[in-house]
This record gives structure tokens, sequence and C-alpha cells, in this order.
């Protein structure tokens, strides 16, 4: 069999490719008889999101089934779905109805590797890392990692390309501050400088995409001499340092510096949020 044969085109084909006469059939197996992929790329699910998921299931149960496959101990292993399966654990489901059918590990990782990318609330850094992996792993090229993804080669170009954003940067990716559009802009800045400036000017005053595009653009024609001076007028570290505390007080903290005394300023709003800021203390 050519394995690299089922590469480049989409998860349903992919899916459809192993499908021989008599099979594709579904069954319904007892949940304690199926396992999870242990190399499954999406390791974290939403606790609120699956008890929405389980309360539907119990309602009117599994609408689509999952696909899984034989193992050798008897026990079947989740190549898609493991979303549903634990839901209807959650349920109290005994039985889900799946489709058994004969992959091989590098089909099982390709498979819900893209199954995960096709997912609506990934955040553009995960959806960065699963294309790296079909990349590097599969030896995908960007055009078919597209496909898979349905998706335009350029689009996916740029995803790629927050990898090579530093590490302050992607935390934010990461926390959900910034999004892909702000991310593309923060790319276009070649030095940390003005990556920290355009993040701040994200993280802190929540500018939209278009502001930040704007921004990237004007610190780009600037000489890096004059970007603290002429953009922002603040020094980076104390520009992170601000960010900082904001994320950890939860309100907007500003450090302002003199030439004979500076200060911090912490806002709060109501005496229950003031109460707040001093137990942190």
């Amino acid at each position: 069999m050519n394995k690299k044969g089922g590469l480049g085109r989409g998860l349903s084909s992919l899916l459809e490719e192993k499908v021989e006469i008599g099979s594709g059939r579904v069954h319904e197996i007892s949940v304690i008889d199926i396992e999870p992929n242990p190399d499954q790329p999406r390791k974290d699910f939403s606790e609120e999101g699956l008890q929405a998921l389980a309360d539907s299931i119990a309602e009117v149960g599994v609408l689509s089934p999952i696909l899984v496959r034989k193992k050798e101990n008897g026990l079947y292993e989740i190549i898609a779905g493991e979303r549903r399966w634990r839901a209807s654990k959650l349920a109290g489901k005994k039985k889900i109805p799946a489709i058994v059918k004969d992959y091989e590990t590098r089909e099982v990782m390709e498979i819900a590797l893209i199954e995960n990318l096709q997912r609506e609330d990934l955040n553009p850094l995960e959806e960065a890392m699963g294309y790296q992996t079909l990349k590097e792993q599969f030896g995908l090229t960007q055009e078919e990692i597209a496909k898979k993804v349905s998706k335009s080669r350029s689009t996916v170009a740029n995803i790629l390309r927050i990898l090579n954003l530093p590490d302050f940067v992607l935390k934010e990716i990461k926390a959900g501050k910034v999004s892909l559009g702000h991310a593309k802009a923060l790319s276009s800045l070649e030095s940390d400088e003005g990556k920290k400036l355009l993040l701040y000017e994200i993280v802190k005053n929540e500018i939209s995409v278009r502001d930040a595009e704007e921004l990237a653009k004007k610190l780009s024609e600037k000489k890096r001499t004059n970007l603290i001076k002429k953009t922002l007028k603040k020094d980076p570290n104390l520009i992170e340092v601000e960010t900082q505390l904001t994320q950890k007080f939860g309100t907007k903290v500003q450090i302002k510096s003199g030439k004979i005394k500076s200060k911090i300023e912490i806002e709060y709003y109501t005496q229950d949020d003031l109460k707040r800021i001093i137990d942190l203390f």
C-alpha cells in the first residue's frame, strides 16, 4: 500500500479511503471497551463544553458515530471523536455508536491531527503547531496542508509564521489575548522592541487588528532608535512590567517615571474591586 497516497486530500477523503465492501457499518460499542489515542494532539477539553455536549447526548443521543480501530488486546482505540466519547461517559451512556476501521498508526495520527485542526475553537498557536506537525512528521507541503484543512496556502503560510514569534508573544497568543490578525501584524516587525511596543497596545489597550497593522507599519518605517521615543515614549522594559502587573491585578496598572520621583498607579472601580486588589498584596 502506498502510504503517501492519501496525503494531500481532505479528511473525508482520507476516511473514505479505507472503506471496503461490507465495512463502515455503525456498531454499538461499550464505552468501557474504548480507549483514547495516547498520541491525540488535543490534550485539553473544556469542562463546560463537555457538559453541554453531554446534556445534548442525554437528550437526543450521539448523532455522529465516532471512528475507532480494534487493538490486539481486544479494546478499541479512538481515531476521531474523543470529545463525543468523553461526553457520552459523562452523560451516563453505556454504549456509543462507532465505525470500526483498520488504520495504521501513521494514518491514525494524521486523521486525529486533521480532525483537531478543523475545530473552530483552536487558538492560532495550536493551529500553527498542528500545521508544523503535518509538515515535519508527515512531510506535507503547505499546499497539501491547505487542501486537508480547506484553507488557502497563503493562510497556512501566515499561520506557520506565528511560530517564529518570540516566547513573550506566544504566551499571549496561547492565553487568547492575541488574535491571528494581531499575530500577523506582530510578525511583520523585525525587532523585539517593536514587537513589545505593539504587543503592549494590543493586550493593554485592546486595539483592533486594523489599528495594529497601521501601528506596525509606522514602527517598521521608523528607525529603531526613535521607536520608543516617538511611539509610546516609554521604556519597553517598563511596558513589560506594566503588562505583567495588569495581568496579576486584573486591572489597569501604569508606571510613571519622573526625574525626581516615580509612581505606580493601580486603577479600581468599586470598593469590592479595591478589596480584591488589596487581598492580592
